[in-house]
């Protein structure tokens, strides 16, 4: 079990250590950062805007004004 780490460096053994060391050289191909787009925060806000400009279109109520009325039912009611 202590041949492994005492044995004779071999060519073979050079040549298989050069390769390791010229794949790793590549590497920096795979670490490039791509340039950012838009915050998210900007997206969902304007895909927000978006689904309440829909559902606006498609319903005369909105759900801030549901909330409210139910709101103000329950408050009236207790």
């Amino acid at each position: 079990m202590v041949e492994p780490y005492c044995a004779e460096i071999t060519p073979d053994d050079v040549h298989y250590l050069e390769e390791q060391i010229k794949t790793c050289e590549d590497i920096g191909e795979y670490m490039k950062v791509p340039s950012l787009g838009r915050h998210y925060a900007e997206k969902w806000a304007e895909e927000d805007l978006a689904a309440e400009r829909d559902s606006k279109s498609s319903s005369p109520v909105c759900a801030l004004s549901l909330c409210v009325h139910f709101y103000n039912h329950r408050k009236g009611s207790s």
